[in-house]
């Protein structure tokens, strides 16, 4: 999933950055020109980039920043937008669904991603412990070759995996 992941933030960035640069041959345009010829400027990247032309409109309004700064400043979205593709990992399966989303919005308003609901004292051996993490790569991970190979493939997975943890528990 992790490198999923990876692969879906890179095809993000290479999108966005094609954009970019047909937006950035549109600098010389007055704000009321500028809606038009972006969606021009846009359609013949992809389909998909067309439901972009608000976004690129609004970052390229003139009381963001000078004209000079501008490159600057849409890169910078662009490394937003791949940031924040992120991937989970909860590490138990209790409730799917359900439990999936209360454990996200915990984490996206508290910042806490320890366990207090659906608990082994209420569901017994599918529940999980009290303050064991919701998400990581402790639990809920099928092993695959001998029991070193696979801590080592954990530890790299929490590696990788943790910082997306800490950005929505910032937010």
């Amino acid at each position: 999933e992790l490198d999923l992941r990876d692969r879906c933030r890179q095809e993000i960035r290479e999108r966005l950055t094609t954009e970019m640069k047909a937006v950035l041959d549109l600098t010389h345009l007055d704000q009321e020109q500028l809606r038009y010829h972006l969606r021009h400027a846009l359609a013949p990247i992809s389909e998909s980039s067309l439901s972009r032309v608000d976004f690129w409109h609004a970052l390229m309004d003139p009381s963001h920043g000078s004209p000079q700064d501008l490159p600057r400043r849409l890169s910078a979205k662009i490394t937003d937008a791949t940031t924040h593709f992120v991937y989970l990992h909860r590490t138990c399966k209790i409730l799917k669904k359900p439990g999936q989303y209360q454990d996200l919005m915990i984490l996206a308003s508290t910042g806490n991603s320890q366990a207090y609901t659906y608990l082994d004292l209420d569901y017994g051996k599918d529940g999980r412990k009290r303050g064991s993490a919701c998400f990581g790569f402790s639990g809920n991970v099928t092993p695959t070759g001998s029991p070193e190979s696979d801590v080592d493939m954990i530890k790299e997975f929490e590696r990788r995996g943790k910082p997306d943890v800490e950005l929505i528990s910032s937010t």
